[in-house]
């Protein structure tokens, strides 16, 4: 599979240094599709479809997580397409019943993506739906994401829900996942992942 990860950060620099504030549905079609690639549809597709979940949110995840980089390992230790530790890597596959993936397995796009597809899915169980609380949480922790939905209370919706995160990166990852989300969904056909459309400018 060719991920176009280069050309990907590429672009997201550029966005960002011309100002990011513009919303990216304001942006020319191929700009956005440059900022948004999907390289291999049929593998997310199929990925989300094993997990039960929306393809779109995948795709949003795998984006804001490694820019496409299947080879991408972060800072603590996280691998691949949609950033998984190899612990709860592991941990998700023992509870679908899948063999324990090595780290190098955590590099292979389609073993990624389908782990990372499971682990939304329980969080998506986890947090009935609300999708703000389950990106949230697969960036922050579910404590702290129940946290906040706690303290956004019973008629939380994602625009409110982001109101609540008081981590500056994890309000801008959510923010950024959820844009996201609406975006492929926009570009590559297919229902929102979501019902908020505006997007969220933070700093």
């Amino acid at each position: 599979h060719r991920f176009p990860w280069r050309s990907t950060r590429i672009a997201d620099g550029a966005w960002r240094q011309a100002g990011s504030e513009v919303p990216t549905w304001a942006l020319p079609e191929g700009l956005r599709m440059a900022l948004y690639p999907l390289p291999d549809p049929q593998l997310v597709r199929a990925a989300a479809a094993s997990g039960g979940i929306d393809w779109s949110l995948l795709a949003a995840v795998a984006r804001e997580e490694s820019r496409w980089d299947p080879r991408a390992v972060s800072a603590v230790g996280a691998r691949g397409l949609v950033q998984l530790m190899p612990a709860t890597a592991a941990a998700v596959a023992a509870r679908i019943g899948r063999a324990k993936p090595s780290g190098d397995d955590l590099f292979d796009p389609k073993t990624s993506l389908e782990l990372g597809a499971a682990e939304l899915a329980r969080l998506l169980k986890v947090f009935g739906g609300r999708l703000g609380p389950v990106v949230a949480a697969y960036n922050a922790g579910e404590i702290q994401a129940q946290l906040w939905l706690d303290q956004c209370g019973a008629d939380c919706d994602d625009a409110l829900y982001l109101l609540n995160i008081s981590f500056s990166a994890t309000l801008a990852y959510t923010a950024d996942v959820l844009a996201a989300a609406d975006s492929y969904a926009d570009l590559y056909g297919g229902a929102p992942a979501r019902s908020v459309t505006a997007e969220i400018v933070t700093d």
